[in-house]
């Protein structure tokens, strides 16, 4: 029969059998398979931390079970780096979005470093917190405190089902959107309380008019927090339509193929400060139209399209220029065995008007405050964009842009990224069921054309800047 004691030795043990062969797969990862610098940054924390937790010193006053079960959390972050390859991860691009996070956040600001995730999905999670959350109650507060040193680390997921579909890297920006969003609670907080207090003021009536029983604390702290959550999804969105104009707008609209697109998602969460919100698609692209561009963009694209007689891309621009119908937007609140879920749906729904109004208020409003903050990187050059389709259409890699020069120029990052989104939805689009291997074979020749001009243009550009000798 094991006792206690020996059944507590025995969990020590076994938890610090795990952490030897952990901390052997995490020495053994080849670091010239990280996609960016940044992920050696988490690799070193991960590291450290395992090194202070097998510490005899520290080991003594541990529970064993504690520290068996917060393993698994670790566990979890040494898969984030592992991950963490180019052999999934496409470095060119993730070196250009490195360049806006430093133009955002500057070199001495918090860091990304980029892994993938099975969900069709991108996502950003705050990697040191997650780790300093994982050795709270094994380590003194000190020595946490001592392991982080201070910096900011973030992991961004990116959808693994997505590794080829480069254009689709453009909803990075709304990673990007959240970290921006931490960063600037200051500037953006009077922002949304002057937008929503009306809106907050006329639910919590509805609250009050629906009798004791709903006039809880807990019943308006979740609306607050839902709100919060759908909120800061718009504001994400608006970063990428800064950052990355019609790319991101293709980027989030092909996110939504396949989806119910006027479904507004909310789903409460056992405590009342975590929300998961998402708005519906279209109100998403609606309230990003204009900060991406996307008519003025699409319309130029057309009028070029239309000299060459290119039915394709004048379809695709016809498309994209339809009026988006957000106002049939339903809210979904779940789970329903949550007691106010039920409530809160029947106030969202009948305050959705002016939630609306609110939402595309607060979005225009941060979109200025945004632009006064950070320092923009230049919109892509429709002229530019129609060259690289040009190229991609006769399989020539577009890392070029004609200008008169025997060299030529080299077109943005943003450039290419659209241009290949064209060309694949057009692709796809207009492609032939009964040949999928030849359409296959296509798609599969843009994306490869793509991350090589990516990559040839990253290292011309890097050539260009160079300091003169």
């Amino acid at each position: 029969m094991i006792t206690s004691l020996t059944e507590h030795s025995a969990i020590r043990s076994k938890a610090l059998a795990m952490i030897e062969r952990a901390v052997s797969r995490v020495k053994e990862i080849d670091k010239w398979h990280f996609p960016t610098f940044s992920t050696e940054d988490a690799r070193k924390l991960i590291l450290s931390s395992l090194e202070a937790i097998r510490a005899p010193t520290n080991l003594v006053p541990m529970d064993p079970a504690v520290l068996y079960m917060r393993f698994f959390s670790i566990e979890q972050m040494i898969h984030l780096l592992e991950s963490s390859s180019i052999d999934h991860i496409s470095w060119p691009i993730v070196g250009y979005y490195d360049e806006i996070w430093d133009l955002f956040f500057g070199k001495d600001g918090p860091k990304v470093f980029y892994s993938v995730t099975v969900d069709h999905n991108y996502k950003i999670r705050r990697f040191s917190k997650t780790m300093s959350f994982a050795l709270r109650d094994l380590l003194p507060h000190a020595k946490v405190e001592s392991l982080l040193s201070g910096k900011e680390l973030y992991c961004l997921e990116l959808a693994s089902s997505e590794d080829n579909n480069l254009p689709m890297y453009a909803n990075i920006g709304h990673e990007f959107g959240h970290v921006v969003h931490d960063q600037t609670q200051k500037e953006i907080s009077p922002l949304f309380i002057n937008h929503f207090l009306p809106v907050f003021e006329n639910m919590s009536k509805d609250i009050i008019d629906a009798g004791p029983s709903k006039s809880t604390s807990h019943t308006a702290f979740k609306i607050v927090n839902a709100i919060g959550s759908l909120a800061e999804e718009l504001f994400s969105d608006m970063v990428g339509a800064i950052l990355l104009g019609p790319a991101f707008y293709l980027s989030l609209s092909e996110m939504g193929w396949g989806l119910d697109r006027d479904s507004c998602k909310v789903h409460l969460l056992p405590t009342d400060d975590r929300v998961r919100a998402h708005p519906s698609f279209n109100f998403r692209l609606k309230c990003i139209r204009h900060i991406a561009q996307i008519d003025n963009f699409c319309e130029q694209i057309k009028v070029k399209s239309q000299k060459n007689k290119d039915m394709g891309f004048i379809n695709i621009s016809d498309y994209f220029l339809k009026e988006i119908n957000a106002e049939k937007s339903e809210i979904v609140v779940s789970p329903s065995s949550d007691s106010d879920s039920a409530f809160i749906e029947h106030i969202f729904k009948v305050r959705l008007p002016e939630m609306n109004i609110a939402f595309e208020s607060f979005v225009n409003d941060c979109e200025k405050k945004i632009r006064g903050l950070f320092k923009i990187p230049p919109s892509c050059d429709v002229s530019d964009v129609m060259e690289l389709i040009l190229r991609l259409r006769q399989w020539i890699l577009p890392n070029i842009v004609p200008n008169g020069t025997l060299l030529g120029k080299v077109p943005s990052f943003n450039c290419i990224l659209t241009a290949s989104a064209l060309c694949r939805i057009e692709s796809l689009a207009n492609g032939n069921f009964d040949k999928q291997k030849e359409l296959s074979n296509k798609i599969y020749k843009i994306d490869r054309l793509t991350e090589k001009a990516l990559e040839v243009s990253l290292i011309q550009r890097m050539y260009n800047e160079r300091p003169k000798r």
